[in-house]
């Protein structure tokens, strides 16, 4: 007698739910369109940005110049009427690959190019967040994907990339499209989408093993070639152009990392940041190397020791995002906007409450947006009072521990509902059931 007044009350909540996701985007698409007008009518913010390196690099490119050779890279500096040139990094601060996206921006004027590059940004943002959905076959409530665009939106290292200028969207989106075509079988575009990352290795250092060791183990040869394929292009391309790369860049870049390391939201900044607090100094490395111990250990334990607890179909997916976790809280040079990569744990934690029973699904939904939304503005004012960034580690830590405790959760919860055939999980060879690899 009761379930009409049920289903009635069902849809309506359904409805409200709806409506509140999508008027939560209108209004965040509102500050972005609003964004991109202020971007048109400010040159100095193209100038000051960090986006003016990668277009400088382009611009070096096209001129026939070497952009690690301190002559060429002060002229191009010099033509734009730029203040910034700095004495300590007199060189383009990145690997020569990461110029080459940018060369056809370099035909633009500075300004110009910076309005295109945050338009694409925002555009691989949006496909970010629907490439991660999809990986995971998550279409039935378009409510979700909109709260997790939202979300993703909200997100403040999100509003600091393309603030910017910034790499970590588009980074976003080479993982989130690996993972997408993986999901669908094609296994050698992954692995070439993959690769792409190297633009900025250092922060895929735990990605990079889980995922060829994963491969490996799922005999998906397909994928290994195509990310050595494409590594060894991107290595090749860049020897080409610029022979003596390794010794120029290596020279300025060594000397900016050492100055960050003990600096930057890692568990290395933490690590320093608590021996002071001790007035115990000389101990942070031990502490660091401890904490690193730690992390590998507990990391390690969860995506092989107990392969079983991890969720299905989402195992890979959740993984990789454990290892982007832990890749960013032991990377030596990271910056707080680099937590745009973030947005790939935090969609997996929202797969994973869309699949769990109340009130398990309030309370980890509820977790998830405080690290994601409110947690990272708070501590960005806290750097700006400081000076310093290191407090920033609570974030990927904070996550680190929502996604590994809800991976285990999620094994002992009775309410989920079965997997599809098609979901269910696979031997080596492809059939279906039994034990699966890791991940």
């Amino acid at each position: 007698m009761g379930s009409p007044r049920l289903a009635g009350n069902w849809q309506r909540n359904r409805r409200l739910s709806q409506l509140a996701a999508a008027f939560l985007f209108a209004f965040l698409a509102s500050a972005v369109v609003g964004f991109d007008a202020w971007i048109v009518t400010s040159i100095q913010q193209a100038r000051n940005s960090d986006f003016f390196q990668f277009w400088a690099a382009g611009r070096t490119i096209l001129q026939g110049n070497d952009p690690y050779e301190p002559l060429d890279w002060r002229q191009i500096y010099e033509q734009e009427g730029h203040w910034r040139w700095q004495t300590d990094q007199p060189v383009f601060l990145y690997p020569l690959r990461t110029a080459f996206p940018f060369v056809p921006l370099a035909l633009l004027p500075v300004s110009a190019a910076f309005l295109v590059w945050t338009l694409v940004s925002e555009a691989l943002l949006f496909a970010s967040v629907v490439f991660l959905t999809r990986a995971l076959s998550w279409t039935t409530n378009n409510s979700w994907l909109l709260v997790t665009l939202a979300t993703a939106m909200a997100f403040e290292p999100v509003s600091l990339t393309i603030l910017f200028g910034q790499m970590g969207i588009v980074l976003l989106c080479f993982v989130a499209g690996s993972l997408y075509l993986t999901s669908r079988g094609r296994y050698a575009q992954a692995g070439v989408l993959l690769a792409l990352t190297l633009i900025k290795p250092q922060l895929f250092l735990l990605v990079y093993p889980v995922l060829i060791v994963t491969m490996i183990l799922r005999r998906r040869w397909s994928f290994l070639a195509g990310f050595a394929t494409t590594v060894v292009a991107l290595f090749v391309s860049s020897w080409l152009l610029v022979p003596h790369l390794l010794g120029a860049w290596q020279a300025y870049v060594g000397r900016s990392a050492t100055v960050r390391f003990s600096l930057s939201p890692t568990i290395w900044g933490a690590s320093h940041s608590v021996a002071v607090a001790l007035h115990r100094e000389d101990l942070w490395p031990i502490v660091g190397a401890s904490a690193l111990a730690a992390l590998l250990g507990i990391l390690t334990f969860a995506l092989f020791a107990r392969r079983r607890v991890m969720a299905e179909p989402g195992n890979l997916q959740t993984g990789l995002s454990l290892s982007m976790l832990a890749s960013l809280l032991i990377a030596p040079y990271v910056l707080s906007y680099d937590f745009a990569l973030l947005l790939l744990p935090i969609s997996t934690c929202l797969w994973m409450a869309h699949r769990l029973a109340q009130p398990i699904r309030t309370i980890l939904v509820t977790s998830v947006l405080g690290c994601a939304v409110i947690l990272p503005w708070a501590l960005l004012a806290v750097s700006l009072m400081t000076g310093q960034e290191t407090a920033s580690v609570v974030i990927p830590l904070s996550l680190f521990v929502i996604l590994l405790a809800t991976a285990y959760g999620r094994n002992r919860t009775h309410g989920l509902p079965p997997l599809p055939d098609q979901m269910r999980p696979q031997h080596l060879d492809g059939t279906s059931g039994g034990t699966v690899c890791p991940l």
